[in-house]
């Protein structure tokens, strides 16, 4: 294996984590999630303009098109996931407030377990349920806000609870922990 196809790999594996990271944490931060994706996809389209050259040697090509996505496609991911990050990690947890939110409605999912049936080939396994809760905050957005099971049979359909929420370093409000919800 050549030491370029190596960085390739490296460069793919880490945006493939970044990206987890940014989806994992977005469902705990307080803001459309499409407002973040969307703002690092255009800097990322901007951004590209000038630093396409940069990925020729990675890619191998002198094709402006394929250096143009490769640049916009690992930058975007790289500035969603440090925002989201960021934001989340440096939270000024020490005036964390609680909000109460009203809880509009619970719901499960049911998703299915991977099984291995052979060598090189999986099959879909047993099933598992998935809690849901969807709450409205003071301003009349709603979140869904996955949760454990015995918190799912502790709350109720309209009723309040209380969920730990502290600004984030760039000022959007994330909720610190949904499993401390009363």
């Amino acid at each position: 294996m050549t030491r370029q196809n190596i960085m390739r790999m490296a460069v793919f594996i880490v945006c493939i984590i970044l990206l987890a990271g940014a989806v994992s944490v977005s469902s705990n931060t307080l803001m459309s999630a499409w407002i973040p994706f969307a703002g690092s996809g255009a800097a990322a389209l901007l951004s590209g303009t000038a630093l396409w050259r940069a990925w020729r040697r990675l890619t191998n090509s002198e094709k402006i098109l394929s250096n143009y996505l490769c640049h916009t496609i690992c930058t975007g991911i790289v500035l969603a996931a440090a925002f989201y990050i960021c934001n989340y990690a440096f939270a000024n947890k020490t005036k964390t407030h609680n909000t109460q939110v009203v809880v509009e409605k619970k719901y499960h999912k049911v998703r299915h377990h991977t099984r291995r049936i052979g060598r090189r080939h999986y099959t879909q396994g047993r099933p598992y349920k998935v809690y849901y809760m969807t709450v409205r905050f003071n301003n009349g957005s709603t979140k869904d806000l996955s949760i454990p099971l015995k918190r799912y049979c502790r709350i109720r359909q309209g009723g309040t609870i209380s969920l730990p929420v502290a600004r984030g370093l760039f000022g959007v409000p994330v909720i610190i922990n949904t499993t401390a919800a009363r």
